[in-house]
Parts: C-alpha cells; structure tokens; sequence
C-alpha cells in the first residue's frame, strides 16, 4: 500500500521535473530570443555612435569576391572597399556595412531562415561571425561572414584630402558634402 502512494509522488515529481526543464530550455530555441539577442547588440552597438568606421569583412558564398576586404563606412553606408592581398579597389556595394549586417540578421528572423547562427562582439556587439541558410530547397544561398578588426575613424579635412572613390560618384558626392567648405 504504501507503494502505490509513492509512486504517484514519483510520477508527478518526475513529470514537473521534465516540464521545469524544457520550458527553460524552450527559449534557447525560439525566434523570440534571437530577435532579443540581435536588439541587444544593436542597442550595444548604436551605443558607440560609431557611424564612420573601418573593419575587415570576409565573406563565404557562391559569389564574386570572397577574400578578405578592408571596408570604410560613413554614415553607416560602405564608400570604399579594398581587397587586402593586393590593395585593389572594388566597388562597395558588393559588401556590407555593419549596420546592414544588423538588418540581414533581422531579415533571417522574420524569415525564419532554416539556418541562423550568429555571434556576437560580446563588448561592442556587432556580429562577428553569421551563418545562415534562407531555404533548404534553394541552392547556393548559404553565406557566412565575418567581421574583425572594426576601428573608429574620424571624418577630418586630413581624412578627407587622401580619399577618392572613383566608382561610386554618390559616395564622393556623400563625402565631399561632409567636408569643410574650405576643401
């Protein structure tokens, strides 16, 4: 008799046990916590008010360039790109700023791309490494890429005397408006 009080104890316990468990664990797996995760690291990020920068982007697909490329970014927008082997020039609107990083995350989530790995700068946020896989039935659309090396620039005359950006004229247009008017 007293076997049978103490099995249900048991069962419940156990049963709480379980349900405990994966209703914790259930967030590590939803939409929801990567949306927070890519809202706390964009909120990271815009913290710095880092509009103009530099930062090395790589990244891994069916696509032209696949090298590392030395990426200046002002006003959130990429103006120049450079392939780090041989300092040649490419046109910008081939890579990718890391605001538009933060938006191709976003895209994924409300898509719910079949793969969504992201990681995080876990100081200043930005993504440092995203994996992603928009359709299991869609060849070559997976991509990777990687960011390293983001540092500050300041848009100074002097910085503004050595750039030249001969294939995106709406860049130097960007630029030279920045500039004092004694350029």
């Amino acid at each position: 008799m007293r076997l049978r009080r103490f099995h249900p104890v048991i069962s419940k316990t156990v049963l709480l046990a379980v349900f405990v468990a994966l209703t914790g664990c259930s967030d590590l797996f939803s939409p929801d916590r990567d949306r927070s995760r890519l809202e706390e690291n964009r909120d990271k990020w815009r913290a710095q008010g880092l509009n103009s920068y530099t930062f090395t982007f790589r990244q891994g697909c069916f696509c032209g360039i696949t090298e590392p490329v030395r990426v200046v970014v002002v006003n959130g927008s990429a103006v120049n790109a450079t392939l780090i082997s041989n300092s040649q020039l490419i046109d910008p609107r081939f890579v990718s700023s890391i605001e538009s990083l933060f938006d191709f995350i976003d895209r994924g989530i409300a898509k719910h791309s079949v793969v969504l790995e992201v990681t995080y700068d876990p100081a200043r946020g930005f993504p440092t490494r995203i994996v992603s896989d928009g359709s299991k039935n869609i060849a070559d659309d997976e991509v990777t890429y990687e960011v390293s090396d983001v540092q500050p620039i300041a848009l100074t005359a002097a910085a503004f005397t050595g750039w030249r950006l001969p294939l995106l004229p709406a860049a130097d247009q960007l630029l030279q408006s920045l500039a004092p008017s004694r350029l």
